[in-house]
């Protein structure tokens, strides 16, 4: 069986979404799977080149929190291979920058970038 992990960009954190189960769903809401917290949302770069670190008020306040929907997709393994399912999400869901049809299972390959929305972004590792 293929062994998923997803690592998070912006904090390293790593997570094994598929680890007890064959399909897993995520989003903001807190009954998924896999809850992704709003303020995960990445900030953009100020004019000196630098991150910019939000409060969790200041995501609340200009919206950047709700880029994820709250059940955005779903992670199966499916005949021992990864795929990846958009819910018909608002902002979509992209790999590798391309934005996957929604309602649709997309093969998911070692190395992979999954971007949520507007810019949460995971990294895939696969083994199989």
């Amino acid at each position: 069986m293929a062994r998923l992990r997803l690592i998070d960009e912006m904090t390293g954190d790593m997570i094994e979404p598929l680890e007890d189960r064959d399909v897993a769903n995520f989003g903001r809401a807190e009954d998924n799977d896999i809850p992704i917290p709003s303020v995960g949302v990445q900030g953009e770069i100020d004019r000196a080149g630098r991150a910019m670190t939000f409060t969790r008020a200041q995501i609340s306040a200009f919206g950047m929190g709700r880029t994820i929907s709250r059940y955005h997709g779903m992670l199966a393994i499916v005949e021992g291979r990864v795929y990846i399912y958009d819910k018909k999400s608002a902002l979509g869901t992209y790999v590798n920058g391309d934005r996957i049809e929604n309602l649709r299972f997309l093969r998911l390959n070692d190395r992979d970038e999954i971007t949520l929305g507007e810019g949460y972004k995971l990294k895939v590792e696969i083994d199989e």
